[in-house]
């Protein structure tokens, strides 16, 4: 009967070793942010949950596991800036967009600035809402006078005389800005020598002593020395009418002085042009009325 007893005893024994198998090496499930290690096949746990790796909320997205995915609270929203002229609603946080840019209010053209040597104008559009400069143009200036003055100084005559005589008459023209005893003059030459020489006066008479200075000329006596010829004296004659006033054209300049034979005078805009001799030189004379 002992030995009976002894042997189921020994058969219960080795049933619970086969049942608890589990026990002696477990089958461990992988933490996770919420649950520790975990055995697959009796449900013990070893260890933490590893917790949630929270990514920070933005604009469109609330906090976020970079683990599991799982959120918390909620997206943060847009921050908008008032769209303008060029660009539209724009986030200050991450830069999206919505909607359109207003577009620009065009302003009143103004004109800020001239080039006495090309006789132009450049005027500039403004936008009324931000001040960027829409659009830009250049005008060509019709006087060159305004409040009984010249508006071009000595230095930029000369220059615009010497264009219009190289591009209307070839290089063998150039005109040059010289510092002479009595002032500031301007030498006309042809092939290499001087033919005729013109002095810009102030309204005292004075010749003007500075060539860079604007508004002080209020006359122009243009002398031709015995050098030049009938054609130099033509084609100075007309350039200088046409440098003086830029809506003459050199043929209107021509009409000028066939209209007034050798000598006399003639008015045109605002300017009177007077032909004759001074001591024995023939000169123009330029001035403003």
């Amino acid at each position: 009967m002992k030995r009976k007893y002894m042997k189921l005893a020994l058969l219960v024994g080795a049933l619970s070793v086969i049942m608890c198998g589990c026990c002696i090496q477990h089958d461990w499930v992988a933490a996770t942010c919420t649950n520790p290690e975990t055995c697959s096949k009796c449900g013990k746990t070893q260890g933490e949950a590893l917790g949630h790796d929270w990514s920070e909320a933005t604009c469109t997205e609330p906090q976020t596991c970079t683990v599991c995915g799982e959120t918390q609270g909620e997206a943060l929203g847009h921050d908008w800036s008032e769209a303008t002229c060029t660009e539209p609603q724009t986030c200050t946080v991450c830069g999206e967009t919505q909607g359109e840019a207003l577009g620009h209010t065009a302003g009143e053209w103004e004109y800020k600035s001239s080039d006495y040597v090309s006789a132009t104008t450049t005027g500039y559009q403004y936008c009324q809402v931000c001040g960027e400069v829409m659009n830009t143009k250049n005008t060509s200036l019709s006087s060159l006078h305004k409040n009984g003055a010249f508006l071009f100084s000595g230095d930029e005559l000369g220059e615009r005389l010497d264009n219009i005589l190289n591009e209307e008459f070839g290089d063998s023209y150039a005109a040059k800005v010289a510092d002479v005893s009595e002032g500031v003059a301007i030498a006309v030459g042809y092939d290499s020598e001087v033919v005729a020489l013109s002095m810009s006066l102030d309204s005292n008479g004075e010749v003007t002593q500075d060539k860079d200075e604007r508004g002080s000329i209020t006359s122009i006596l243009v002398r031709f020395y015995d050098t030049a010829t009938s054609e130099n004296v033509a084609y100075i004659a007309c350039a200088y009418i046409a440098a003086i006033d830029p809506s003459l054209s050199l043929s209107d300049a021509a009409s000028l002085i066939k209209n007034n034979n050798s000598e006399g005078e003639v008015e045109e805009n605002g300017i009177t042009y007077i032909w004759g001799y001074i001591s024995g030189y023939y000169c123009l004379a330029i001035t403003l009325n």
